[in-house]
């Protein structure tokens, strides 16, 4: 359900921050996203298809990730102007492997 969170916090971020002006249907668009997630988070029948309950936990984890996807997009649409796009990937991806890397590595359940 919050997997594409991310775009809301884009605009948001846009129009707080970097004062970049919305047009008026992306604000009643953010309006609709936001009550269509509350809703869903406060349905107290819902649950996921394997049938466990979610958590808050699990929400805010979606939430903070959906934050930090925001800022990526954000930080790379300023970096594709300055830098080569190949350059770019490149780092993106090392970055990528990185971080996924140290998480597998730390996260171990066989552990």
């Amino acid at each position: 359900m919050l997997n594409n969170v991310h775009g809301l916090f884009i605009v948001a971020i846009n129009a707080t921050f970097l004062g970049i002006k919305c047009v008026r249907s992306e604000y009643i668009g953010i309006a609709f996203a936001i009550g269509g997630c509350v809703c869903m988070m406060l349905d107290p029948s819902a649950e996921r298809t394997d049938g466990v309950q979610s958590s808050l936990m699990t929400y805010i984890v979606c939430f903070g990730s959906a934050i930090f996807g925001a800022l990526y997009f954000l930080m790379n649409a300023k970096n594709v102007k300055s830098l080569p796009i190949c350059l770019l990937l490149f780092v993106m991806n090392v970055h990528n492997f990185v971080i996924c890397g140290l998480l597998a590595k730390f996260t171990d359940p066989t552990e």
